[in-house]
């Protein structure tokens, strides 16, 4: 009866823990949900912002050509040409290493996200596993009753 009393109460304490374990595992599941939702946030900004890039540099190529051209039919000085024409490129170069840096920004999140998501897949299998194991060992204990 004392062997029976001692199996019962390891049966719940399994069965406590089996039901932390599957908090755990919802827990991982809605943090690998959320981080997925913030991967496809990031996404969008990231297009959004290249694409307001890509606007400003056609903006500012459209005025660069506007400008060549003004300077075509006007008496405008060589150094007040070439001055006008570097702070445009300067502007350009701005642009593009905005966008390089969003870019490697968007990279990087996305390779630590996809590691966050195969490191708690790992964890909820290690807990599944555990929890599988434990099963069997307190069934095999019942079972030799």
């Amino acid at each position: 009866e004392g062997k029976r009393a001692q199996l019962e109460a390891a049966l719940v304490v399994h069965q406590q823990e089996a039901e932390a374990t599957t908090q755990q595992v919802e827990a991982l599941t809605q943090q690998v949900e959320a981080l997925t939702a913030q991967k496809a946030e990031l996404g969008a900004f990231a297009q959004a912002q290249t694409e307001a890039f890509m606007q400003q540099v056609e903006e500012l190529s459209s005025q660069k050509a506007q400008l060549e051209a003004e300077v075509d039919q006007s008496a405008m000085s060589a150094a007040e040409v070439r001055s006008v024409l570097l702070n445009f490129e300067a502007e350009l170069d701005q642009l593009r290493a905005d966008k390089a840096e969003l870019t490697v920004c968007t990279e990087t999140h996305a390779r630590e996200t996809q590691l966050l998501k195969e490191s708690l897949e790992g964890e909820t299998q290690l807990l599944k596993d555990s929890l599988g194991r434990k099963q069997e060992e307190v069934e095999a204990e019942v079972a030799t009753l």
